[in-house]
């Protein structure tokens, strides 16, 4: 029997230029969708990791300045970047001994910070004074941190 040969020509298998440069496209604009989303997001998360780092030195200021029947404060230097330095003494106003100095360098150029003033905890672990601290990022996230009388650190996103 003779071979019969077929002058159909088989398909070819890949894709063609314009699949791909369709495929291309469709990643590109969801590509320039997504980037915009992410930097708000990286923008979100450094703005509550500061003020995360914040309440936690609040926190220690509170803890020590009961165990050690002292006076603690925190008290801020600077604003780009947030500087701080935690302080104890004896006596009420008086703050001999340093015990950290922080500079929170993801703050430079990033956000505002303001303070109504710096806070002080008593050897009750009761503030001194009603103290609010604002945090905001450039899209306008604002962390609130806010020491009351009783000493009770609340933070609060707006």
């Amino acid at each position: 029997m003779p071979r019969q040969y077929s002058l159909r020509i088989k398909p070819e298998s890949g894709f063609t230029l314009v699949e791909i440069l369709t495929v291309i496209a469709i990643i590109g604009i969801v590509v320039v969708q997504a980037v915009p989303m992410v930097s708000t997001w990286l923008d979100k998360n450094r703005l509550d990791g500061i003020a995360r780092r914040i309440t936690n030195d609040l926190h220690y200021c509170r803890q020590h300045a009961i165990s050690e029947n002292k006076y603690y404060v925190v008290d801020f230097t600077g604003s780009d970047p947030i500087t701080y330095s935690v302080k104890s003494g004896d006596v009420l106003g008086t703050y001999p001994t340093t015990i950290k100095s922080e500079t929170l360098d993801d703050s430079k150029k990033f956000v505002t910070f303001t303070n109504s003033s710096d806070p002080v905890f008593n050897y009750r672990g009761m503030s001194i004074t009603t103290t609010t601290l604002v945090i905001t990022n450039v899209n306008g996230s604002t962390r609130t941190i806010t020491i009351n009388l009783g000493g009770k650190i609340s933070t609060a996103k707006s």
